[in-house]
């Protein structure tokens, strides 16, 4: 049985797309535990905050800036 070259070569690139994912959930993890320990605040607020922010950024007219993520972990830490 002979292998296309195409279907190997579309297999090596899904492979290395999955380690380019589980990389950054890595990096993404070790932001989250970051940022919690920086704030004081547990990592379940950390994500509200990422997800209230993300609702934020979508707002039409929304000026993203690291200043609003920083202030809605805030409000949620008080």
């Amino acid at each position: 049985m002979q292998i296309d070259h195409n279907f190997t070569s579309v297999v090596r690139s899904i492979q290395a797309r999955k380690e380019q994912v589980k990389q950054t959930q890595t990096e993404i993890k070790d932001d989250i535990s970051a940022l919690a320990t920086n704030y004081g605040i547990s990592k379940s607020e950390v994500n509200k905050a990422i997800k209230l922010a993300a609702k934020e950024f979508d707002k039409p007219g929304t000026i993203e800036s690291e200043e609003s993520a920083i202030e809605i972990a805030k409000r949620l830490a008080a």
